[in-house]
């Protein structure tokens, strides 16, 4: 039906009804209501237009309809689109998990021609955020963009959030280590092999299979007596990078192996 209705809209000419659809997205509370749905689809339709409007009205909204506003914004690739998830993400007006939706919906797209300001600059703007779930995704947004030009500047930053008090952030700035290949500070993935978070720890055991670090390997293989399978194969994959050997996923051969070195 939301289907038919467009196309029917498209064929008569009607404009997209911008405020109509903000005003129903403003109360929305299932994602998958028609109602809601076909309002998100008006706001596609109305374009760079539309994108005022939309900064005004989303604090207003419910945590659903912001989520479909940014979402609806995220499939148009336009510098004011992009503009705006940056300003939105920004906004600490509107609820966090909508503040991250939006630097994801970042994440998918380049700087726009002859602008200054793109996702990574809007990224940059929210890494002392004080919501966590905004700067994990800031973080991710960053990381995933490690270019030679600016990897010292990304060392400084991935460093500084490695003592965020947010176990999230760290696990995602220690990520971040992995996908850069740094290899210029080579303390730190050993120190966050002992971090108390399980997730910083299995960040790390991931990285340490992308980043030459040897001197993590009898941490490495100390870890191995954990009972959870998944870790210790993941921990496997890790110590063949980083020493050469394969003895799968059995602590014991691993062991031997280090003590006869």
């Amino acid at each position: 039906m939301l289907v038919a209705m467009l196309v029917m809209s498209s064929i008569i000419g009607r404009p997209p009804q911008v405020q109509s659809a903000l005003e129903t997205l403003s109360t929305c509370q299932d994602l998958r209501a028609e109602a809601c749905l076909f309002a998100a689809a008006w706001l596609k339709m109305g374009g760079d237009e539309a994108m005022p409007e939309v900064l005004k009205s989303a604090p207003g909204m419910t945590q659903t309809g912001q989520l479909l506003t940014i979402s609806s914004i995220g499939t148009l690739n336009t510098k004011a689109a992009t503009d705006t998830l940056g300003k939105l993400a920004q906004d600490t007006r509107l609820d966090e998990m909508a503040r991250a939706l939006a630097l994801e919906q970042l994440s998918r797209r380049q700087t726009p021609p002859k602008s200054k300001v793109g996702p990574l600059e809007f990224a940059l703007t929210l890494t002392s955020d004080a919501v966590a779930v905004v700067r994990q995704a800031a973080l991710r947004l960053i990381a995933n963009r490690v270019t030679a030009k600016d990897k010292k500047l990304i060392l400084v930053l991935l460093e500084s959030w490695m003592r965020d008090e947010d176990g999230g952030v760290r696990s995602e700035a220690v990520t971040g280590f992995g996908l850069c290949g740094c290899t210029e500070s080579p303390t730190i993935l050993g120190k966050a092999l002992k971090d108390n978070d399980p997730r910083v720890q299995r960040a790390t055991v991931e990285a340490l299979a992308m980043v030459k670090q040897p001197t993590t390997v009898p941490d490495l293989i100390a870890m191995m007596s954990s009972r959870d399978e998944t870790l210790n194969k993941s921990i496997a994959r890790a110590l063949r990078f980083q020493s050469g050997q394969s003895f799968g996923d059995d602590a014991q051969p691993w062991k031997q192996w280090l003590a006869d070195r």
